[in-house]
């Protein structure tokens, strides 16, 4: 054996079909916990959020993009008050598993195993 053998050369289809499927398979690996950690974040900024969404005395809502605040009357706005979840009907933080297994476990009972795999693009 020399020592000056060189590795064998890839080819461009050999790096490019080994990048597509480094990238299949890191999305069907990595997906389902990125559909944890959201609904995890979205369940704690709800317990956040609902009451002052749902608070009588306020006359307006004020909803931000990152871009621009927009203060709107509950009495003409119905476009948000369609997407205002119903919180009677809806499933509380208090109610949702707190570790990620749990949680997996959880949405697989609840909305299917596909669920897991809701972030990926049709």
């Amino acid at each position: 054996m020399s020592s000056d053998s060189s590795p064998p050369s890839i080819t461009f289809p050999q790096r490019l079909v080994s990048a597509c499927c480094g990238a299949l398979l890191t999305s069907l690996l990595v997906t389902p916990l990125d559909v944890v950690k959201v609904r995890q974040q979205a369940a704690g900024i709800a317990k956040h959020i609902t009451p002052t969404v749902l608070a009588p005395g306020c006359s307006h809502y004020q909803y931000c993009n990152g871009l621009t605040d927009v203060m709107c009357s509950k009495a003409n706005c119905t476009w948000f008050q369609q997407r205002i979840p119903n919180v009677s009907t809806t499933t509380s933080s208090a109610q949702l598993p707190k570790t990620t297994l749990g949680l997996m476990t959880w949405l697989v009972r609840n909305e299917g195993v596909l669920a897991l795999w809701s972030g990926l693009p049709p």
